[in-house]
């Protein structure tokens, strides 16, 4: 692997496939095909509007409050806390890496509209035991919360690791420490190695910078033990890929929600039936449940995906206890297995 010096402390490493296929004139892409024809801007307007008109058969969700100190003296080495959506604090040894965190009630660019929290915040931030690392997978305002940054920077001071070309978002937030990676490169800090991986997705924070800033899955190594966090993402052949270069993965945290109507979501959204066989391509030994649960950001409702990854455990047989469906403020161990 090359290495390009960031600091006496900290490098990134490239990977011996790196390339970027990924990269254009104009911003990033996704390197792989469609297998049916692309929405178009005025097929996404209509489904918009319909949806927003929509009858819901939501049943109702609940968090449990997190406790901080039964966080900090979780008796695993390794755990993993949900706080909702695809924020998750993992608890690696004595450091702690918050993965895209929101702690907004509404997913959105204004505070009076966009999708809402549809289940309490089980902690604040100022209540978080310890943050050591952020991982930010892209920018979209469900997954990148600049007054959370802001808070976290001030409270913390943790690392930022993102996506190349997020590192001015999360400095004008007040992150004062940011590690921007693209696909297949890493960096080693805090006694962990972070390894920014291929996602289908995209990314914008307005109506006019599509695509100019990158969008990722990471691996994050431990002392020998992998947790891969899946970020937002379609299925594609990047799944496989990193379960070749990654043999072993202890923990695939991968999104289940967010997936109808198909024609629309397929893109850039996994189904649960694509995230179980996401599971299988990375031949990970633990699933944990992200994006769903939260934020009404689809058509289904909001306790379906969760539904369909319980049927699909029982109809394919699959060991449930290595499946980890929570509500929004539960932790698990991971040393289990």
């Amino acid at each position: 692997m090359n290495s390009t010096v960031l600091s006496p402390d900290l490098e990134i490493q490239t990977h011996p496939d790196y390339n970027t296929s990924h990269h254009t004139e104009n911003g990033f892409r996704n390197p792989w095909k469609m297998e049916e024809p692309k929405p178009g801007p005025l097929d996404a307007l209509g489904w918009m509007v319909s949806f927003a008109f929509k009858k819901r058969e939501d049943l109702p969700l609940f968090s449990v409050p997190m406790d901080p100190s039964f966080v900090a003296n979780h008796p695993d080495l390794r755990s993993a806390h949900w706080i909702g959506h695809s924020t998750v604090l993992l608890k690696l040894g004595g450091k702690y890496v918050l993965l895209d965190p929101v702690f907004a009630n509404r997913a959105s660019p204004v505070p009076f509209a966009g999708p809402r929290r549809e289940v309490d915040l089980p902690i604040e931030i100022e209540d978080l035991p310890g943050v050591d690392v952020v991982v930010l997978s892209h920018n979209h305002y469900d997954h990148l919360d600049t007054d959370a940054i802001a808070r976290l920077a001030g409270k913390f001071d943790p690392l930022f690791i993102v996506p190349l070309r997020n590192g001015d978002v999360m400095r004008s937030a007040g992150a004062r420490r940011v590690i921007e990676l693209d696909w297949r490169q890493s960096v080693s800090a805090e006694g962990m190695t972070f390894h920014c991986l291929p996602a289908r997705h995209f990314s914008n924070r307005g109506l006019t910078d599509r695509n100019e800033m990158l969008w990722a899955s990471f691996l994050i190594e431990h002392d020998g033990w992998k947790a891969y966090f899946a970020g937002d993402t379609g299925y594609a052949e990047h799944f496989s890929e990193i379960g070749r270069m990654f043999p072993g993965i202890d923990l695939a945290l991968i999104p289940i929600g967010a997936y109808k109507p198909r024609w629309f979501m397929r893109e850039v959204h996994v189904d649960p039936e694509e995230a179980m066989q996401a599971f299988v391509d990375l031949g990970a030994s633990e699933f944990f449940a992200i994006h769903w649960g939260t934020f009404i950001l689809a058509e289904e409702a909001l306790h379906e995906p969760a539904e369909r990854m319980e049927q699909l455990i029982l109809k394919k047989k699959m060991d449930r206890s290595r499946f980890h469906i929570l509500m929004a403020g539960q932790s698990v161990g991971l040393d289990r297995f």
